[in-house]
C-alpha cells in the first residue's frame, strides 16, 4: 500500500477514529486559569514532522511522561493486582516494559529482534488480559491453574529472549 493510499485512508476514517474515541470515552483534562477542563481526545490524521535535532530534546521528557503515566496506572490497578493471577501478570508484564522502556540493552537490539519481542509482549498481553476477564467472571480455578501455566511460560520464554 503506498503511502499516499495510507494517508488517505487515516484522513477519510478521521470522523470514524473521533467517534470511536468518544464512545470509549477517551479524555484528558486540563486547568485553565484554575478551572479543570475535560475534552475529548482528538484524532489528527496529518502527523506532525519532528527534525530529529527537536525530538532529541523532547525524548528525556516523553520517556519520563510514560514511565510516570506506567506509575499512575500501577497506583489505579493496585489493589485488584496485589495477589493471585492478576499480580503475576503484572509482574510479567512489567519485565516486558522494563526492557522496552527503561532498559540500556534495548538499543543494541536489531529492529528485527525488538519486533519480535514486541510481538510477544502483544501476543502476551492479549491472551493474558482475555484469560484474566474469564477468569473473573467465572472464579472457576481450573481456569486459575490454566493461566498460572501460561504466565510461567510466558514469562519463560520473555527470560529466553532477553
Amino acid at each position: 500500500m503506498t503511502q499516499q493510499v495510507q494517508f488517505t485512508k487515516a484522513v477519510g476514517n478521521a470522523d470514524k477514529i473521533n467517534e470511536l474515541l468518544r464512545r470509549y470515552g477517551v479524555k484528558f483534562g486540563i486547568y485553565k486559569n484554575g478551572v479543570f477542563n475535560e475534552q475529548f481526545f482528538p484524532f489528527d490524521p496529518i502527523p506532525r514532522v519532528i527534525t530529529a535535532e527537536d525530538f532529541k530534546s523532547m525524548e528525556k521528557g516523553l520517556a519520563q511522561r510514560v514511565n510516570a503515566l506506567s506509575e499512575f496506572l500501577f497506583d489505579i490497578y493496585y489493589e485488584k493486582c496485589k495477589s493471585g493471577v492478576f499480580k503475576e501478570r503484572q509482574i510479567i508484564k512489567f519485565r516486558f516494559e522494563n526492557i522496552i522502556h527503561k532498559n540500556r540493552r534495548w538499543n543494541l537490539l536489531s529492529d528485527s529482534e525488538k519486533a519480535d519481542y514486541r510481538a510477544l509482549r502483544d501476543e502476551f498481553v492479549r491472551t493474558s488480559a482475555e484469560m484474566l476477564r474469564k477468569f473473573e467472571k467465572s472464579g472457576d480455578k481450573r481456569l486459575e491453574d490454566e493461566i498460572e501455566r501460561y504466565l510461567a511460560q510466558a514469562d519463560s520464554e520473555r527470560a529466553r529472549r532477553e
